[in-house]
């Protein structure tokens, strides 16, 4: 009996041991200035629409409000995390510190599915999965199907919000979505009477 209960107060020792090791490591995580800022943009296609020196440029309101030296913590941090998701090629973004005190941003990018086509081409945006708009990249130019009316009307970036273009959208989607009709698909029209119709890549008419 009196071993089981030594052996008892010595594992609780080691628990509170620990436990205070932790809320140690902890506080001083909490308390360490930032020493380095550490981006990591997630990609399976090396396709970057957003660069490393954008997401810190966002973290750091273009340099107005230093990170590196600072503590931030709490509300500061929803407060980044919010900033990097207004960017519109940030799908999601988490927003944290590790025990050295880094700063760590993690973002999945928005990638356009079709690129919505104008007679002046600077007029021109890409279109997402869920319908909404997207700016042109000064990083990378996506190799997606161009739509637009027949006959060279362009549609307006609010077009596959409305409920009766959602068709156009999944059609867009499931082009994206595989390779082979990826690889066919050069140009999407919106015929007069709502038809789509679409001519090949040059690499399908050759094959």
């Amino acid at each position: 009996m009196e071993k089981s209960v030594r052996n008892l107060v010595v594992a609780l020792a080691c628990l509170l041991g620990l436990l205070g090791i932790g809320a140690f490591a902890a506080f001083r995580q909490a308390h360490r200035p930032v020493a380095e800022i550490v981006v990591n943009v997630a990609n399976d296609a090396d396709n970057y629409f957003i660069s490393e020196r954008g997401v810190t440029a966002l973290l750091t309101d273009g340099g107005k409000e230093p990170v590196i030296g600072t503590v931030p913590e709490g509300n500061r941090l929803r407060v980044l995390e919010t900033r990097l998701k207004a960017h519109p090629f940030v799908r999601s973004a988490q927003v944290y510190r590790d025990l050295a005190g880094n700063l760590h941003a993690d973002i999945h990018q928005n990638h356009p599915i079709a690129r919505l086509v104008h007679a002046d081409d600077r007029l021109d945006s890409y279109v997402d999965a869920e319908g909404k708009r997207l700016p042109l990249s000064p990083l990378y130019t996506a190799r997606v199907a161009t739509v637009s009316r027949a006959g060279g009307g362009a549609l307006s970036a609010a077009f596959f919000q409305d409920s009766t273009a959602r068709g156009y959208l999944d059609f867009l989607r499931y082009v994206d979505e595989h390779p082979f009709w990826r690889a066919q698909v050069a140009e999407v029209f919106v015929e007069p009477g709502g038809k789509l119709s679409f001519t090949p890549s040059r690499s399908a008419t050759n094959e």
